[in-house]
């Protein structure tokens, strides 16, 4: 892709006076919202994070996202998963990247 298409399809996403892609309002919905649909409970799944009412961890689901699994097939796998579901589970990962930490490796360059 050039230069020239990338700064084209950046200024289509991003308000005349920002420099900032706006996100539709439903982005903000979904960000919002993950909580009502994540649970942790010590005596379910050693306490991780699950899809409220249900054995199924979210990283299960980010596992399966990772995989390139459709959403459909993941539906279809966990029966009382929904939709609303995987996207809760999407924004609790995003949030856990804001605010979590995780140990990786040092990269060094030579």
């Amino acid at each position: 892709m050039g230069r020239g298409l990338l700064r084209l399809l950046f200024a289509a996403a991003c308000d005349a006076n920002s420099l900032v892609p706006q996100v539709p309002p439903r982005y903000n919905y979904l960000m919002e919202n993950w909580r009502q649909h994540i649970s942790v409970d010590p005596a379910i799944c050693h306490g991780k994070a699950c899809i409220r009412g249900t054995r199924i961890m979210v990283s299960v689901i980010i596992d399966n996202i990772a995989a390139h699994v459709t959403r459909e097939e993941i539906i279809t796998s966990y029966a009382n998963l929904t939709a609303p579901d995987i996207d809760a589970a999407l924004s609790y990962a995003a949030e856990l990247t804001r605010e979590g930490s995780v140990k990786l490796p040092l990269e060094t360059t030579a």
